[in-house]
């Protein structure tokens, strides 16, 4: 069986529809959005044991299309053809899938969605939003929507798979907003960290205390700014040291927050290294 397809007669603005589920397929289910064939799709896998499995939405004026698949894997990281969601073949993640879909269909009902079963040219003449997305679609081609098969598909931070991305271009235009987020969230708590002993050394005129803040900040926005595990790795490494220090001097566990500030940023960093590294390997 070729790939699934579906239709939904929405009355929301597309844009909010797709950035929706392009949240939860991405920050969730751990998708790339890519172009991959010359079609820009979400893929989650590599096909080492089981075929990747790939959702691809379009827009047309009142109507959103809904295309899944998977890869037919023939041997580890070897695919070919595309198969839907019935069928013996590739059960052990169908099952997972079949969630995913259920989800986003969740979304799109949540968004006033309905299951069409008409013609491609359906119109919703309850569209709630006509000044987002006009009869002649001029809104979107300027917000990185481009026509695909007669339908709106939306092209704005998809990875070119065949494009041998730097880390630092990846990290700034297709990395997960939310982990680095999380990363600028925990760097924030550090850098109020140091803020604070850095004002309470120079009142108590502690001279090692004000170089340790210093440090510990320098480390925090090496971290930040780069996203780099060995960053992390060091500002770990850092606060441990402290705290360790700080317990056999005063006999008192403190810089517990620091720790957890920088585990936080460490796995974060951990996480966006696993993901460019997937992108790497296939190149």
């Amino acid at each position: 069986m070729a790939r699934e397809i579906r239709e939904y007669g929405i009355n929301v603005n597309p844009e909010y529809l797709f950035g929706a589920i392009r949240d939860y397929l991405v920050n969730v289910e751990n998708y790339e959005y890519i172009e991959y064939e010359n079609e820009n799709v979400f893929k989650r896998g590599l096909g080492m044991m089981s075929g990747p499995t790939f959702f691809k939405f379009m827009f047309s004026p009142g109507v959103v299309r809904m295309e899944t698949w998977m890869k037919y894997s023939l041997l580890p990281g070897v695919y070919v053809g595309e198969i839907g969601t019935t069928g013996f073949v590739g059960a052990a993640t169908k099952g997972p899938w079949k969630k995913r879909i259920d989800t986003i269909e969740s979304i799109i009902f949540q968004n006033g969605g309905i299951i069409l079963n008409g013609s491609f040219g359906y119109q919703n003449q309850n569209y709630g939003n006509p000044g987002a997305y006009n009869e002649n679609m001029n809104a979107f081609q300027q917000n990185g929507w481009q026509v695909q098969q007669g339908y709106y598909t939306n092209t704005t931070g998809a990875l070119p798979v065949n494009s041998n991305i730097s880390k630092k271009e990846w990290l700034k235009n297709y990395a997960s907003q939310s982990v680095k987020n999380d990363i600028r969230n925990a760097a924030i708590i550090c850098y109020v960290s140091a803020l604070i002993t850095f004002v309470l050394s120079l009142v108590f005129k502690n001279t090692a205390e004000i170089l340790s803040a210093i440090v510990f900040a320098g480390i925090t926005l090496g971290a930040h700014l780069t996203k780099h595990k060995a960053w992390a790795i060091i500002l770990c490494i850092y606060t441990g040291l402290n705290t360790i220090i700080g317990f056999v001097e005063e006999g008192v566990f403190l810089g517990y927050l620091y720790i957890i500030a920088a585990v936080a940023i460490l796995i974060s960093a951990n996480k966006l290294d696993k993901a460019y590294k997937a992108y790497k390997n296939q190149l």
